[in-house]
């Protein structure tokens, strides 16, 4: 499995592709960087602190782009009488490239009551905390305005 430094300095930025950059929240308390980089999409966020800031990074098999596009699209966005998931569906995962990755609908992400996903590499540990996995929440505004665009990019000629 590829090992990725924090894309936090311009080194390690120079050295993956940008693709765009948002604020998650109103307050603009947290940013998100994408990047892509030897067949991984890279989530980085900063969240403001009131001392520091605090960077972490998500990072998921481009191959798994497209699963991850059709379940938010086809599975959590669409009701279940249109062919969406279940309603107690909430949560599905699937593994690439020896890596599990799992994608949830989320009820608060990025604020309290804004609808979203959270998506989770359970075979990477986080940047901050080795013990818990890598994971974003994602409001559903950023993933259509910022996360599929990228996806469409990135797979483009995929099947």
């Amino acid at each position: 499995m590829l090992t990725f430094e924090l894309i936090n300095n311009s080194t390690t930025r120079s050295q993956a592709k940008y693709h765009s950059m948002f604020h998650l929240d109103y307050a603009e308390n947290r940013l998100i960087e994408v990047y892509s980089k030897s067949g991984y999409l890279i989530l980085m966020y900063t969240s403001k602190g009131k001392s520091e800031d605090t960077q972490n990074q998500l990072e998921i098999p481009i191959l798994s782009l497209l699963w991850i596009k059709e379940s938010i699209l086809n599975g959590f966005w669409k009701k279940p009488s249109d062919g969406g998931f279940p309603k107690n569906k909430h949560a599905c995962k699937a593994i690439f490239e020896t890596e599990v990755i799992l994608i949830s609908r989320s009820m608060n992400a990025g604020y309290p009551g804004k609808m979203g996903v959270k998506i989770v590499n359970k075979s990477r540990s986080s940047h901050i905390l080795p013990t818990w996995p890598q994971e974003i929440q994602i409001t559903d505004d950023a993933v259509k305005a910022h996360l599929l665009p990228v996806i469409d990019k990135l797979t483009e000629g995929i099947d």
